[in-house]
């Protein structure tokens, strides 16, 4: 559940951090209810488009036989932040396909926000319940596949060294 606490972070203690990156969890309907913070905060967010676990496209998360709530799309809650930090209209790049792994990654960003804040969603066509670079740590069946075009850990860490208090 760490990409949900993320977002909690972001909307809680955004008076001591200027930046999050929730990979693989958005927020949730409950949590929805808390936003939006006091203060911007730059966002990176990673999730894959065939994550069997945390959907995408929002709606219940379920693993296995229970429910773990409902989450709201991966797009929306991108654009909340973006529009809560007053960014500038998204822009789309397509990053290059380096590795024949079944994904793609496109790269939607919102700039120019307030006090330099920033939304960036990496989102990972194809991509499952994984981290893009990490390891396949169960089978494809289970969480879906791992992309290899993108390093998750190296872009948050160039995403925190920009974004700092």
């Amino acid at each position: 559940n760490g990409g949900m606490m993320s977002h909690l972070v972001g909307i809680k203690l955004s008076d001591r951090f200027a930046a999050i990156a929730p990979m693989i969890g958005g927020i949730t309907t409950e949590l929805e209810k808390s936003f939006p913070p006091p203060n911007e905060m730059s966002v990176l967010i990673i999730q894959g488009t065939d994550d069997p676990l945390v959907p995408y496209d929002g709606g219940p998360v379920t693993v296995g036989r229970k429910k773990w709530g409902r989450l709201l799309s991966t797009e929306k809650t991108a654009t909340m932040w973006a529009e809560h930090n007053r960014c500038a209209p998204p822009r789309t790049e397509q990053l290059p396909d380096t590795v024949e792994d079944e994904c793609r990654v496109e790269r939607i960003i919102w700039e120019g926000g307030k006090n330099g804040s920033e939304v960036l969603l990496y989102k990972v066509i194809g991509g499952g319940h994984t981290a893009p670079g990490g390891v396949q740590y169960l089978p494809e069946s289970v969480i879906g596949t791992v992309c290899r075009d993108i390093d998750a850990v190296d872009m948050i860490e160039g995403f925190f060294r920009r974004h700092h208090k």
